[in-house]
């Protein structure tokens, strides 16, 4: 099996210098880089540098697939955005997962989703020799939405540490954020690059509340959050502005609004009530449930889409085969006097319509009385024979 392997990163809040390019160039001669970023693919070798080293040198988001059915997605964020205690609550107090970590990287947080199967446990047509790009571009949004506040990516993140046997039974889930039913499009497809078992998501969902029924109109706390700023906190916000570093002020305008009406949901008594948390266990005993609805679900579909290509085909066979029939017996002929396996095919194709749509017509003895002529002048052809026998028609 021929090798595969996709490299992508990306510089988000700070474009590389000339001389982080000319850095990366000395590592790879192949590689296409820019500003924004570093993209090479690896038929033999390797990457010559260590993704995490390079996260916290350059850049903010890395994508790695490779097609022994191993992919990665790196995330860089601000080490204010969460604090050791917030992130053990999903990476837990160990950083040795092969699903989802959080790496100390001194002024930020690495944070890491991965899926690999060594052994091979289901096939997966994705992990050819194209995987890679287009991925980052999907993921992307994930960093935003974290930003935000959106804690989804990280129980996410938790959830599949659950599902791949890596915590145990009496293991509590961390707090569930609202929304986990209706996923943003990059949620959805974090999904679909670490393989998530979605059985699990629907069992951790149930106790997930709707993102509108959570949402409030934060215009008064915002005012109330203006009203609040000093003068030297505004003029810091200024400052970062003027120097340039416009990722930076939003981040700390953020993180301080975010702060603030946490503070003072505790001392006014607004917050949420907590949902109580469940188990690995309790998780996991949802799972059988889950997983007959989901089949059902998807054989309700399966059934529902026969009935559509059924109505469909009985539709053409009314309109383009059932007025024609007698033409069409002559076309069966002619194709059958040119003797070859493709004119056999097409002839083929050609009964078997004639068979539905007489049948839907009423008309099954039409069809046998043509089909035995046919045969008379044709039914010393074994190949020929052969097909109508497989089709079951004779």
């Amino acid at each position: 099996m021929s090798e595969y392997q996709y490299y992508e990163f990306a510089a988000l809040d700070r474009p590389l210098s000339p001389q982080q390019q000319a850095e990366l160039r000395e590592r790879s001669s192949r590689a296409r880089i820019t500003p924004g970023g570093f993209i090479n693919e690896y038929h033999w070798g390797d990457l010559k540098g260590e993704p995490l080293d390079w996260m916290t040198r350059y850049f903010d988001a890395h994508v790695y697939s490779a097609n022994w059915y191993q992919c990665k997605l790196m995330l860089r964020l601000p080490k204010t955005l969460l604090d050791p205690a917030q992130l053990a609550v999903f990476r837990g107090n160990r950083n040795d997962s092969e699903c989802f970590s959080g790496m100390d990287v001194g002024s930020a947080w690495v944070l890491e989703w991965a899926f690999f199967d060594d052994e091979r446990a289901v096939e997966l047509d994705r992990f050819n020799m194209g995987d890679g790009p287009g991925w980052l571009s999907e993921l992307l949004p994930l960093r935003e939405e974290i930003l935000r506040g959106d804690q989804r990516a990280l129980y996410l993140g938790w959830l599949l540490r659950a599902s791949r046997d890596e915590l145990e039974d009496d293991a509590l889930e961390p707090a569930v954020p609202p929304g986990l039913r209706t996923l943003s499009p990059s949620q959805q497809a974090l999904l679909r690059f670490v393989e998530f078992d979605r059985d699990w998501l629907a069992v951790a969902a149930q106790a997930s509340a709707d993102l509108e029924a959570v949402a409030v109109d934060e215009t008064p706390l915002q005012a109330r959050w203006l009203d609040s700023l000093s003068v030297d906190e505004l003029r810091g916000v200024v400052r970062l502005m003027v120097q340039g570093h416009l990722h930076d002020a939003a981040q700390v305008v953020r993180q301080h609004y975010t702060e603030s009406v946490r503070a003072w949901s505790v001392v006014d008594g607004t917050g949420s009530a907590e949902v109580p948390r469940r188990t690995v266990a309790q998780l996991r005993a949802g799972l059988d449930e889950a997983r007959a609805s989901r089949q059902a679900q998807e054989q309700q579909a399966r059934d529902a889409e026969r009935q559509r290509e059924a109505l469909k085909r009985a539709e053409y066979l009314n309109r383009e085969i059932l007025p024609r029939a007698g033409a069409i017996w002559g076309d069966v002929e002619a194709q059958l006097s040119r003797g070859s396996a493709s004119a056999y095919d097409r002839a083929l194709v050609r009964v078997l319509e004639l068979s539905d749509a007489l049948r839907l017509a009423g008309r099954q003895e039409e069809f046998r009385q043509r089909l035995a002529i046919l045969m008379r002048g044709h039914g010393q052809r074994r190949v020929w024979v052969k097909r109508l026998q497989d089709a079951g028609l004779i």
